[in-house]
């Protein structure tokens, strides 16, 4: 009976990971096993093993030592601040399950999608921060999430506009501005 059980979360995580759902379902149930994340100066951060399966780099360390105690090194350009207040909150938020395995809606009965909206709701800085740390850790869904976020940003901004929410400076004088203007007016809507 129990190892229908566990087939039976293992093929809801599997379907859960064809559809994109984002959902990390941790085999031994709801029991809260740990790993910890080390940052580079030392501080050692607990999180859940569910939730280090959505990071393709900590789920690697996660499957090559089942029962043990794993240890997992965050990258150095990953800061510990984007790490715990937003890497984390992600991960364990999609990472929260029933014992069939569903994730789909919260414990306030609001959907994932509408958390994830509100979650990503956040300044430029973090911003960037944060999609930087998810493409290191391979969290595709939450690069994703950060990467629309900034193309909606920039949807519909002019040149000027995209530069100061990139933070961008521009290598032209404004005569060569001119100039590249004048000699391409197709792309600047003339």
């Amino acid at each position: 009976m129990a190892s229908e059980k566990e087939e039976v979360v293992v093929d809801e995580a599997a379907e859960a990971e064809r559809k994109g759902k984002g959902v990390a379902v941790d085999d031994t149930g709801a029991s809260g096993v740990m790993i910890d994340v080390v940052s580079m100066d030392g501080m050692t951060i607990e999180m859940p093993v569910a939730a280090a399966k959505l990071s393709k780099l900590f789920s690697d360390t996660v499957e090559s030592n089942p029962g043990g105690k794993d240890l997992v090194k965050l990258p150095p350009q990953v800061s510990v601040d984007t790490f715990r207040n937003y890497v984390l909150v992600y991960c364990n938020k999609h990472a929260k399950v029933d014992a069939k395995g569903n994730s789909i809606v919260s414990d306030q009965g609001e959907s994932l999608k509408d958390w994830d909206m509100a979650f990503i709701n956040i300044n430029v800085k973090p911003l960037y921060n944060l999609m930087g740390a998810a493409n290191l850790l391979g969290i595709d869904e939450l690069h994703d999430l950060a990467c629309y976020k900034v193309a909606n940003m920039l949807k519909g901004k002019n040149t000027e506009e995209m530069r100061e929410i990139l933070n961008i400076r521009s290598d032209f004088t404004p005569a060569e501005e001119q100039q590249i203007k004048d000699e391409n007016p197709w792309a600047f809507g003339r």
